[in-house]
């Protein structure tokens, strides 16, 4: 499980393929058995005592290499997830997760209905995929999924919840057709529904330790030791929480330590 953080929203039981891969999830453990590529990346593995066990294949290791600090402020997760992934790549416009409504990775049209008396909006998506992806949903209030009629959520948009923060909708096979609708009392403006290129995703991350990578020499209770090599200037990102008390040596010398995103240790390298 991982508890939810402001800036990535990470929280039990959702999210996306690169908020486990970052927060380094290597297992996932669950009493039903998902559908393929449910949660993207997670490949079964072993049934134990009644429970089906899943292996990140993209999990990170401990310290990755990163153009530039990423920011939260302002910035729904999906974005600070397109600018993760493109300073991981030094791409700087590149998409890989998109609004369903502005993508090609698949077409959508959509049914808005506003109901006065209940003042709650149903809005019916018919998604047909180009591309192999996920669609994924966000949204900080309350609000309802609804696939083959069927709600999903007990409850959404709450702090603890494990309703709260990124969820998975559904994946979907290239020229694969699906419908599912959600229904709110909150503006539509506050949600988010984003698709993923999962090749493009793939891609990237099978080749993100081409030319900059951190091997660990050993990680011990307090402390790590290791060598970054990298061909460009950028920060090594360790998957630490951030906190002051760290100190950092490169070659010997210490160097500052920064918060990245507000949630991991980060060392500027040249």
């Amino acid at each position: 499980n991982i508890q939810r953080a402001d800036g990535l929203w990470l929280t039990s039981f959702s999210g996306t393929n690169i908020n486990y891969s970052l927060a380094g999830v290597k297992y996932y453990v669950s009493k039903e058995k998902l559908e393929d590529n449910q949660i993207y990346g997670f490949e079964y593995i072993e049934t134990c005592d009644g429970y089906y066990i899943y292996k990140n294949k993209n999990a990170f290791d401990i310290g990755f290499y990163l153009k530039d600090n990423v920011s939260t402020e302002n910035k729904n997760p999906f974005e600070i997830q397109n600018e993760y992934l493109c300073n991981m790549n030094e791409e700087e416009q590149e998409r890989y997760f998109e609004d369903i409504d502005k993508t090609d990775t698949v077409t959508c049209k959509k049914e808005v209905n506003y109901d006065e008396t209940t003042k709650t909006y149903n809005v019916k998506y018919t998604v047909k995929a180009k591309k192999d992806t996920n669609l994924y949903l966000f949204s900080d209030n309350n609000l309802q999924l609804y696939i083959n009629q069927e709600a999903k959520f007990k409850k959404y948009a709450d702090l603890w919840s494990t309703e709260a923060g990124i969820k998975g909708i559904k994946h979907l096979n290239k020229g694969e057709e699906f419908e599912f609708e959600i229904s709110t009392m909150s503006d539509l403006e506050t949600i988010y529904i984003y698709a993923s290129d999962n090749d493009k995703i793939q891609n990237l991350l099978d080749h993100k330790n081409d030319k900059n990578k951190f091997d660990e020499k050993e990680i011990l209770s307090n402390g790590l030791d290791g060598t970054a090599n990298f061909e460009n200037d950028g920060y090594l990102v360790l998957g630490i929480s951030y906190d002051s008390g760290w100190k950092a040596y490169v070659d010997g010398k210490e160097v500052n330590i920064e918060s990245i995103s507000d949630v991991f240790t980060g060392i500027k390298l040249e």
